[in-house]
């Protein structure tokens, strides 16, 4: 029970500053609509509309919006740096030195470092299976409660910090 509070706690930080700094970033370009939500889809299909592909020009928020925005697409962000922090570590930890890494370059490394990354958005995408191994559904139900109220309020503080400035 002590780690899932602890996830509940550091989750929701995460949750808050992330969900608010591509909220406020989100709402400055005029991606919001009338209720202040970002709908990832239909952004999109007004691009294709348009003959346009959807890009923002804000890596992050690209990236955000990929996952589908809103509270999902918080969370498979945050699951997805996790992973990739987690990569970084073990190859830090597993360094073979120097001379090691520059003969593993080749084609079977870049081939290997593009199927990596596909699944580590796959991985990212399917983040609730990640805590079903982890926690029963009982208190998957209390984290997912707890973060999407705080998402909620950090979406809510950058549609008004936003709308104070504009």
């Amino acid at each position: 029970m002590l780690s899932l509070i602890w996830e509940m706690f550091y989750m929701s930080i995460i949750v808050f500053a992330i969900g608010y700094g591509l909220h406020i970033v989100a709402f400055r370009r005029g991606l919001g609509d009338a209720s202040h939500t970002i709908n990832a889809k239909q952004l999109k299909k007004q691009a294709k509309k348009n003959k346009q592909k959807f890009k923002t020009g804000h890596s992050l928020l690209d990236n955000w919006l990929r996952f589908g925005g809103g509270y999902y697409g918080i969370i498979a962000l945050i699951q997805l740096f996790f992973i990739e922090l987690a990569q970084v570590r073990d190859f830090i930890a597993n360094w073979p030195g120097l001379i090691s890494f520059i003969d593993s370059l080749g084609i079977r490394t870049i081939i290997r470092f593009f199927i990596e990354q596909a699944m580590n958005v796959v991985s990212a995408f399917i983040w609730p299976t990640d805590y079903l191994q982890r926690y029963d559904v009982i208190q998957l139900a209390m984290l997912i409660g707890v973060t999407y109220f705080v998402y909620e309020l950090a979406r809510k503080a950058a549609r008004y910090e936003t709308s104070e400035i504009l």
